[in-house]
């Protein structure tokens, strides 16, 4: 909810959500610090001072997002999103974090019923936990504006409140101290020593760094779908609740990680997309299993009560670590998703024991492991000298190695390690897209530039590719021998010249061309084609990474190729949302191709955006939106805008036509205009073909529903 808010000043940028998660793990931390540390004080101390804090957060409910200057540019707005946090909700979430612990403490010390075993709150809240992150997009999204949403969680945190001081009351009466760590009550034997406290961070911070991991993975490799995040953060939170429910013993499900292993390498080595539901279910399957085989061994080594406080700070502290590493470490130290398989071999190395005999480290579980990995790196060259097909790459060095990797999961530290030389072996075969030419990333994903072959009218011709999670951003013709990019004027791809958007530019005579385009989205900069001498040209564009890469003559030649011949060509780095509001001029056409791997980002989306969007506009200008998705009807959703708006609009579909290079690939676009004068100038064929479905399908920044797009 406090993200979705965030939108609309902050803009769309990964570093929107990222921010908030850690805001939120961090003040999560800070509040288990806070509980271990009241919950040291005399009884009647700890009750006043939780008593004060939890009135404090009524004075600012319900919250909302303070006004101020963010940042813009290619860094994101990353402080203003921290001050933005930490006024809104820092000091209600600080104290509903601190609430699980601190009430937990409040059970020991009152000597109530289930103060023997209080760790079966700890599953309660996560279980509420899993519920209400379900309710959000399923009831509360649909049914609420973000206004009304905080109104009833403003509601939501009084009773809360007023339920906690009942408890204090409770303890207050129950006329017993609770048991001081630092006391002489307390069982000093039992104290956890640096060792176990160790192995709690690790336990907790794995599946934390392996939950956002996955996370990643499937909205930018499977299927770009924003809201996939919650599904990984469901399975996290429910393998707390079965880890942490009442009489909860070792999971027999938790056993089964070998076979998990095997899942997932089998899917992270073939970088498998499709079919989207198969890969879907078995990562998060795979994912699920892990994480409670970290869970149900921090569950079994959990201390005396009377330590609670102690431990629920040190989990807190593995899940920030978790955290950090991947949001703020790893897209520094690496160039791909390295975080992933680090995150799950770590797991595997964490595997409870099996038996007796699966005990200590041995040096020849180092060697077995390290001759697996070079057995596999052997098998991945020998398919590179061979010319090998990918099915026969995916047989010999997938298939063989994860085979013999499994042989060796009857001891722990044999397996882990076997498991990450696996995963990083394998992990050098990456010709399953076309032979890798760049690898790079920057806080907004992993891109990579491929070049693959392919027969043309009997001829061997190359390209070069742009990839973006799953997703082609670019496709342009190079030199069979040289690799150097040729032909700037042939777009390929989505913008080819028989597409919706090529049959667009190819409608203006030559004497009444466009003065002024715009373009959210630069990709390759393969819409740079159709561009001619004399023309403005502003593109806006989030990543400096792709700028860079498009700029690059020796990767794409579209962009200044462009320059070459006239074209005033600019790149605006920010989030379009924010630059485009600031750009002084009107454009002729004005084109939205901002994916995000998949997915075109909501808040560009909105009622508020096309507003945005129709002021930009000259006159008989065209707004050209890329709809093409294969998992949300994005049709509907600029059809709702343009009619609320009382504009002109329609879509289009486009194949490619007999004799079409073999990487112009089918689109689908929207063109809006203020008139339908201005739409029937252009001669567009159109081509309606979304269903017409409830009323109330228009997007707005208070109100967005991205379950009801969805296409199953």
């Amino acid at each position: 909810m406090i993200a979705k808010m965030l939108l609309p000043q902050a803009g769309g940028a990964p570093a929107t959500w990222t921010t908030c998660v850690l805001f939120f793990q961090a003040v999560l931390l800070a509040g288990y610090v806070y509980a271990h540390w009241v919950g040291r004080r005399p009884a009647r101390t700890q009750l006043a001072i939780h008593a004060v804090l939890l009135l404090l957060p009524l004075a600012a409910l319900p919250f909302s997002i303070p006004t101020g200057a963010q940042g813009s540019g290619g860094l994101g707005p990353t402080f203003w999103l921290l001050r933005a946090l930490a006024l809104a909700i820092g000091l209600p979430f600080f104290v509903l974090s601190a609430g699980t612990p601190l009430l937990q403490r409040w059970l020991v010390g009152a000597r109530l019923p289930g103060a023997d075993s209080p760790y079966g709150l700890y599953a309660a809240s996560n279980g509420a936990s899993l519920l209400a992150l379900a309710a959000y997009p399923l009831l509360i999204e649909p049914a609420l504006g973000l206004a009304r949403q905080a109104v009833f969680w403003a509601a939501g945190y009084a009773i809360y409140a007023a339920l906690a001081l009942v408890c204090a009351v409770r303890m207050w009466r129950a006329s017993a101290s609770p048991t001081d760590e630092s006391s002489p009550t307390g069982d000093d034997a039992d104290r956890p020593p640096p060792a176990r406290r160790l192995h709690w961070i690790a336990l907790a911070g794995a599946p934390a760094s392996l939950m956002l991991g996955v996370t990643s993975l499937l909205t930018a490799d499977a299927a770009g779908l924003p809201f996939l995040w919650i599904l990984p953060l469901a399975l996290y939170l429910f393998t707390f609740v079965l880890a942490f429910a009442p009489r909860a013993g070792p999971s027999r499900l938790g056993q089964r990680l070998p076979i998990a292993a095997v899942v997932f390498l089998l899917l992270w080595l073939i970088k498998a997309t499709e079919p989207l539901a198969i890969v879907l279910g078995a990562h998060l399957a795979a994912f699920f299993v892990a994480a409670l085989t970290c869970h149900t061994e921090l569950a079994r080594l959990r201390p005396a009560p009377q330590h609670l406080t102690t431990y629920y700070a040190y989990v807190g502290l593995g899940g920030v670590l978790g955290g950090a590493f991947n949001t703020l470490i790893a897209p520094v130290l690496f160039h791909d998703w390295v975080e992933i398989p680090l995150a799950f071999t770590l797991v595997c190395l964490l595997k409870p024991p099996r038996n007796e005999s699966d005990g200590p480290f041995r040096w020849s579980d180092l060697g077995m492991a390290a001759g697996l990995g070079l057995l596999t790196l052997a098998l991945v060259k020998a398919g590179d000298a061979l010319g090998a097909t990918a099915q026969a790459r995916e047989g010999l060095t997938i298939a063989i190695p994860v085979l013999l990797m499994f042989l060796l999961s009857q001891r722990r530290y044999r397996f882990g390690l076997a498991v990450g030389a696996v995963l990083w072996a394998g992990s050098l075969d990456t010709s399953l897209r076309g032979k890798p030419e760049l690898t790079a990333r920057s806080f907004f994903g992993v891109h990579r530039v491929t070049r693959a072959e392919a027969t043309e009218d009997g001829a061997p011709m190359a390209f070069r590719k742009l990839y973006h999670g799953s997703t082609i951003h670019g496709v342009q013709r190079v030199d069979a021998t040289t690799g150097a990019p040729v032909r700037p004027r042939e777009p390929l791809g989505y913008y080819s010249r028989d597409s919706p958007i090529g049959e667009l530019f190819r409608s203006y005579a030559a004497g009444a061309r466009p003065r002024r385009v715009g373009i959210v989205g630069l990709g390759a900069g393969s819409l740079l084609a159709y561009a001619e001498p004399g023309e403005r040209w502003t593109v806006f564009e989030i990543d400096p990474l792709v700028q860079r890469i498009a700029e690059n003559q020796r990767l794409f030649s579209y962009l200044p190729e462009a320059r070459k011949r006239g074209v005033a060509a600019d790149v605006v780095l920010g989030d379009a949302r924010l630059t485009l509001a600031g750009d002084g001029g009107a454009f002729d056409v004005l084109v939205l191709d901002a994916f995000t791997s998949a997915a075109v980002p909501v808040h560009l989306l909105t009622r508020e955006a096309f507003m945005l969007y129709e002021r930009k506009l000259a006159p008989s200008g065209i707004v050209a939106c890329h709809i093409s998705n294969r998992h949300l009807d994005l049709a509907s959703l600029v059809r709702g805008a343009a009619e609320d708006l009382g504009l002109a609009w329609t879509v289009n579909a486009g194949a490619p036509g007999a004799g079409s290079s073999a990487f112009v690939m089918p689109s689908r676009w929207a063109f809006v205009a203020r008139s339908p004068e201005a739409l029937r100038a252009r001669d567009l064929p159109s081509i309606v073909t979304f269903v017409l479905r409830r009323r109330g399908r228009t997007w707005t920044d208070d109100r967005s529903d991205l379950w009801s797009v969805f296409q199953w």
